[in-house]
């Protein structure tokens, strides 16, 4: 939506993060700041907490979605992704791997599909070094495919 409208966008996002992510949003002219991983997200210098100090640093000229804690996250995918997966697939789905990220896709998609249908089956993943991995022994590297 920046492009489009010729905003500049400023994207913060961990070193964990794909290149290939890194070279779409720069190629849609967003500059990229890349955080290291091993900082937590809100830390000083992890991907949010660098989100926020340039926020203060801008002041009135920068908007911060902070998908984090916009509530409009969550809502907008039951609004819209979770109908639409369910319009696409003419109610015939059974399982929905989604990315766990920030919470907002999954949780909006599962809260309007088990309405649809209780019996869906709605499967949450991130990559390796996730911060959803509690127990941090999740993280470790399976010598082989999962299961083979």
């Amino acid at each position: 939506m920046a492009a489009s409208r010729g905003y500049e966008m400023i994207i913060t996002l961990p070193e964990k993060m794909s290149t290939e992510k890194q070279e779409v949003l720069r190629g849609l002219g967003s500059t990229v700041i890349r955080t290291p991983t091993e900082y937590a997200r809100d830390h000083l210098y992890g991907y949010i907490g660098i989100a926020v100090t340039l926020k203060e640093k801008l002041g009135e000229r920068c908007h911060m979605l902070n998908q984090y804690v916009n509530t409009g996250n969550g809502v907008s995918h039951y609004a819209e992704t979770g109908q639409e997966i369910w319009d696409q697939t003419e109610g015939k789905v059974d399982v929905v791997v989604i990315g766990a990220g920030t919470g907002g896709t999954i949780t909006g998609i599962a809260r309007r599909l088990k309405e649809l249908n209780p019996n869906i089956v709605i499967v949450g993943v991130d990559p390796p070094g996730s911060v959803l991995s509690i127990p941090e022994s999740l993280n470790e590297q399976f010598p082989g495919p999962v299961g083979g």
